[in-house]
């Protein structure tokens, strides 16, 4: 019969702590938008926050989609050194009126590409901030992105968060108007200079309070693993023992 060892409980010990430690990570790695929030009727400065996830490739497009069915009447860009933008206006699936006038056109995509030898690498981030207004008078508004890298695979971050607030595994970047936002959409965001000053230090305090609960709830998981663990230790000496004084009778 094979017998527990220290071994194997260092293991159980060490794949709880990494566990514990990996969650935050993992959760700051999607495609996301700061502020995450809006009033109806304003006009919203959003930063795109894109990450690479890939240990191999770089980041080489990233193509943005507009809500059609509550289109913005207007969308801009701010440039981005190594990058060419671009707007694409389309028609809409039928006539909007916005502030009295009726639309049947409006930007629908946002298109950044990378230069030839530019890329956001491995282990890199970088921001894209546009302009879009007015916010339409609605729940929320998904921005579906699609990152394209170096090898020419894309990752669609276009799932829908549901009312629960658990986000699946690609999530939408999604600005939250008369829905309050999950706690979970709010992880790892970054302020721009852009942002004014109050939404800065709005944002940094919401950021603080969030990676602290993070890393209570990973000290927590760490603990009970490290509980587990002596737990096994203290089973294998006895284990060991009782074989022993059973193999000396």
């Amino acid at each position: 019969m094979n017998r527990p060892s220290f071994t194997s409980a260092a293991v159980a010990f060490g794949a709880a702590l990494f566990l514990a430690l990996a969650m935050p990570l993992a959760a700051n790695s999607h495609v996301r938008i700061n502020p995450n929030t809006a009033d109806p009727g304003s006009y919203a400065t959003l930063v795109f926050k894109v990450p690479t996830e890939s240990a191999t490739h770089g980041t080489t497009k990233l193509v943005i989609d507009l809500p059609t069915a509550t289109p913005f009447a207007s969308a801009s860009y701010q440039p981005v050194p190594g990058w060419t933008g671009q707007i694409i206006t389309g028609t809409l699936p039928g006539p909007v009126s916005i502030n009295g006038t009726t639309l049947t056109e409006a930007p629908t995509t946002i298109v950044y590409t990378a230069n030839p030898g530019v890329e956001i690498a491995p282990k890199q981030f970088q921001q894209f901030i546009v302009s879009v207004g007015p916010v339409p008078d609605t729940s929320r508004v998904m921005f579906p992105a699609h990152q394209t890298y170096s090898d020419g695979h894309t990752v669609d971050w276009a799932e829908a968060t549901d009312s629960s607030g658990v986000e699946p595994g690609h999530p939408a970047p999604t600005l939250f108007i008369r829905d309050p936002p999950p706690l979970q959409s709010q992880h790892g965001v970054l302020s721009a200079t852009e942002v004014t000053q109050s939404h800065v230090a709005s944002s940094d305090s919401s950021n603080v309070l969030i990676a602290l609960g993070l890393a209570i709830g990973a000290i927590t998981l760490a603990v009970v693993g490290c509980a587990l663990a002596l737990g096994a230790i203290t089973l294998v000496r006895r284990t060991e023992n009782a074989n022993r004084a059973h193999d000396n009778d």
